[in-house]
């Protein structure tokens, strides 16, 4: 937020003026996330035999924890974008994300992440519920213990109260257990001559609000 102010200081017996302006701008308080082992999360060497051929294989969720530090209590929103653009498995869902590609360009799979109120602690509010919005802000949905993938078009936010659809409570200290949630391509589709690396890369975006 920018603000100015613009005068000017008489000296009639003098015959002199002079013009005084003012200039200020404030800057939102920070918010600094941090995530476990720098983000990085391994899923493991798999093996084929542990793959379903005809079929997608959902792997075991995997834990993430998230931290958000504010320099004062502020209301924030969370996203991501996938780094790895076009590569997810499935249909056009903006909650899931990349695996990569194998090397005859076919799409390895896909993942999410996943927040759980109840694995979340905010401050000193006894509990937080999660609220998102499709329209960036405008409005919310109603806050409840609901479990919500993060989403790159979608604003995901966390409310102090139940039920309310007026969107997330400023907080100061947030600390969150995430899950990640995989998904392999049938292995038939999948150019196995070769090694196939899962690459996912998801970039967390903190918005203020």
């Amino acid at each position: 937020v920018t603000w100015d102010t613009a005068g000017l200081f008489d000296a009639l017996a003098a015959g002199r003026s002079r013009e005084l302006r003012l200039q200020a701008r404030f800057a939102p308080a920070a918010c600094t996330p941090t995530l476990s082992n720098g983000g990085h999360v391994e899923l493991g060497k798999l093996s084929v035999s542990d793959l379903n051929i005809d079929k997608e294989t959902p792997l075991a969720p995997r834990p993430l924890s998230l931290s958000v530090t504010c320099d004062a209590p502020t209301a924030f929103a969370v996203r991501m974008q996938d780094n790895r653009q076009g590569s997810a498995t499935g249909t056009g869902d903006q909650s899931v994300y990349g695996l990569g590609l194998d090397a005859r360009q076919q799409k390895i799979g896909r993942y999410r992440l996943l927040f759980d109120p109840t694995h979340i602690i905010a401050d000193s509010f006894s509990q937080v519920f999660s609220t998102d919005s499709a329209t960036a802000g405008l409005p919310w949905s109603s806050a409840s213990s609901r479990i919500a993938a993060v989403s790159a078009n979608r604003y995901l936010g966390f409310s102090a109260t139940s039920g309310s659809t007026g969107g997330p409570t400023a907080i100061q200290n947030l600390n969150a257990t995430l899950n990640l949630e995989a998904v392999i391509a049938p292995l038939g589709s999948l150019d196995l001559g070769n090694e196939v690396r899962l690459d996912g890369s998801g970039t967390l975006e903190i918005t203020y609000l």
